[in-house]
């Protein structure tokens, strides 16, 4: 029995002591690894959560891109791991943020989000999960509103990663709501948007390194629910030397009339290239329906079906 009570009374200070120096190596390193960072500004509280677990605070959390046209800015992050997985974090982010785009700021609120990461030695990103409820911005730049979204982050081998996203409940700002559909043909809301893809990175993702570039992304499955827009399809970019992409997109469309009239009220098609754009695609439906397989082509960024363009992609 004695025994038995000393081997737990070891293994009890062996655990403590384990515990205290990680969580002292936390308080002492963090600071330092986050400087490495430019783009990553906080300030980091005490360690608690003894003995099962590692918690902390980061309070005044901000991020910025390279340019700081984009900052985000989030009150207080609660980050948890477990003491026999500390590689593995768990954050909770406040529900009032601030966005800054181009000197405006965006008030964000959310009913939920909520980050879990896992990582190697390195600090390389190994797998992230995002969970985002009842989101909303004010005001709005591209979205007003948002149900649900998910995501999840996977790395492969090397720099490759897998990315799922699932959305529900999008409510399109009202400036970008007038510009694809300025009659109001369409729901206020997305009902849908999911997207399965592949992306070869020029190096890993690194909490502490510089944010890496996309050079393959190869999209397996789209899908789009809006009202009469129904979208699904596959695709696949690469960036090229000048920073723009080359690749193509398969869509497939329910009803090619929807598409049409879009392009018509947005003005991306004039009168006579809305003619025989109609043409174009109602000659490539399946014969007696509307529904049609189009593929678009990139090339240098630049979105087209045919000789008519679509859109543009951004350059990296």
């Amino acid at each position: 029995m004695r025994r038995i009570v000393a081997v737990i009374v070891i293994a009890g200070a062996v655990f403590a002591t384990y515990w205290a120096v990680a969580a002292q190596m936390v308080t002492r390193f963090a600071p330092d690894a986050i400087a490495q960072n430019a783009r990553i500004d906080m300030q980091p509280g005490p360690v608690t959560g003894f003995p099962l677990a590692f918690r902390t605070d980061l309070e005044n959390l901000q991020i910025q891109n390279r340019d700081q046209a984009l900052i985000w800015q989030v009150p207080l992050a609660t980050l948890e791991a477990a003491s026999y997985m500390p590689n593995r974090i768990s954050a909770t982010l406040s529900q009032t943020q601030t966005l800054i785009h181009l000197g405006q700021s965006i008030a964000l609120e959310n009913e939920s989000m909520q980050v879990d990461l896992a990582l190697d030695h390195n600090l390389n990103l190994h797998s992230a999960d995002l969970r985002l409820g009842n989101a909303t911005a004010a005001p709005a730049i591209i979205l007003s509103d948002l149900e649900m979204l998910t995501g999840a982050l996977q790395k492969l081998e090397d720099a490759s990663y897998t990315l799922t996203i699932s959305a529900q409940g999008l409510e399109l700002s009202p400036e970008l709501r007038r510009a694809i559909d300025p009659m109001g043909s369409h729901p206020e809301r997305i009902e849908h948007f999911a997207l399965d893809a592949e992306i070869a990175l020029d190096r890993p993702l690194a909490l502490n390194g510089t944010p890496p570039a996309p050079q393959l992304i190869d999209i397996a499955q789209m899908q789009l629910d809006w009202g009469e827009f129904k979208a699904s399809g596959t695709g696949q970019l690469r960036r090229m030397g000048n920073g723009g992409f080359d690749g193509d997109f398969t869509v497939s469309l329910q009803d090619w009339r929807v598409l049409h009239r879009l392009l018509v009220e947005t003005g991306i098609l004039d009168r006579d290239a809305a003619m025989m754009a109609g043409f174009f695609l109602g000659g490539q439906a399946e014969s007696g329906g509307t529904a049609i397989t189009l593929t678009l082509n990139v090339s240098d960024s630049v979105i087209a079906f045919g000789p008519f363009v679509l859109g543009y992609l951004p350059r990296l």
